[in-house]
């Protein structure tokens, strides 16, 4: 007889379901904001977890209710994994959980606050969640005056404009931001990389390609061509001719690349007043006619018929967009 002892065997074990709260003891690499350690509901997005309280969700979210009541155990802690970036659901439950640290209404927002909780509020059917986040979106990108681009979005970059266009697709973001977010990009192509402009559905970058001369023709026209005139021709009343006449010759140079629609903004402070009182309103006259017609030269319909689009939007409810 063997005096070896028999080895204990291993007892089995059934595997676990991570999400079924059966005592899985793993840790996500974060803890995500919000937490609240007497939470119930732990989130899970990529390798960051939250704990958050289940009554508010349920309240807010009737397909976030019905996964909790799938789940639905009031002795253990309920657990939930999302498909979505961890810095969207971060500010997506934020909104729900502390409304409070979000900007108040007609104050600006970062755009990838705004872009995550119309983009998850839409998701998850929490239609004051998507409210902040498309009219945050919309000021930015209004019919109004080229100089309010940005309103509504700390830090507007053209980056954002891009991700604004590829939104009107995947989430029916109202048509309108389109004419300033192609004109933004357009305006800054000079900075885009190949990576950035990929991005970009293919109707939409066929369309910023398109438009790209015409709109830089119709830029110069309307707004420059007022730096073309001969020099035996500029303003009689000026103090400094050979100062102003170079700053007309930067001006046409900055703005004839990229279309730039601050080169006059930059550059007409080295004008002498007399010509600054002359060629101000001038630039500012085209700048208006150029903007009636830009939604046209991008083949949108006219600004009203967008701003219209946008206010039948805004009172749809998101779940039926």
């Amino acid at each position: 007889m063997s005096t070896n002892p028999k080895s204990p065997k291993k007892r089995k074990t059934a595997p676990r379901d991570e999400d079924d709260g059966d005592g899985d003891e793993r840790v996500a690499d974060r803890q995500g904001n919000p937490w609240y350690e007497d939470g119930k509901v732990t989130i899970r997005a990529g390798e960051v977890e939250f704990r958050v309280y289940g009554g508010l969700l349920k309240d807010r979210s009737e397909i976030l209710k019905a996964e909790l009541e799938k789940k639905s155990d009031r002795s253990r802690m309920i657990n939930l994994r999302l498909d979505d970036s961890a810095e969207d659901v971060s500010a997506f439950l934020k909104m729900i959980f502390r409304p409070h640290d979000y900007p108040p209404d007609g104050q600006d927002a970062y755009f990838e606050m705004a872009s995550a909780c119309f983009r998850l509020g839409r998701k998850y059917q929490v239609p004051a969640v998507a409210r902040f986040g498309l009219f945050s979106i919309l000021r930015a990108f209004s019919a109004s005056d080229y100089r309010t681009f940005g309103r509504g979005i700390l830090n507007p970059t053209p980056r954002i404009a891009l991700e604004a266009i590829a939104l009107v697709d995947s989430h029916y973001l109202p048509r309108i931001v389109l004419p300033r977010a192609y004109w933004t990009v357009l305006a800054n192509m000079d900075e885009m990389s190949q990576d950035n402009l990929s991005t970009l559905p293919p109707q939409h970058l066929a369309r910023l390609l398109l438009t790209a001369v015409p709109l830089r023709t119709a830029y110069l026209q309307e707004c420059l061509g007022w730096c073309d005139e001969d020099p035996a021709q500029h303003n009689r009343s000026c103090s400094k001719p050979d100062s102003c006449m170079v700053a007309k010759r930067r001006i046409r140079e900055e703005g004839a690349p990229a279309g730039r629609h601050e080169a006059y903004e930059i550059y007409h402070l080295k004008f002498c007043d007399q010509c600054e009182s002359v060629y101000h309103p001038v630039f500012s006259a085209g700048w208006e006619r150029l903007w009636a017609k830009l939604p046209r030269m991008f083949g949108l319909p006219e600004w009203k018929e967008l701003e219209q689009e946008a206010e039948t939007v805004t009172k749809v409810p998101y779940n039926k967009i």
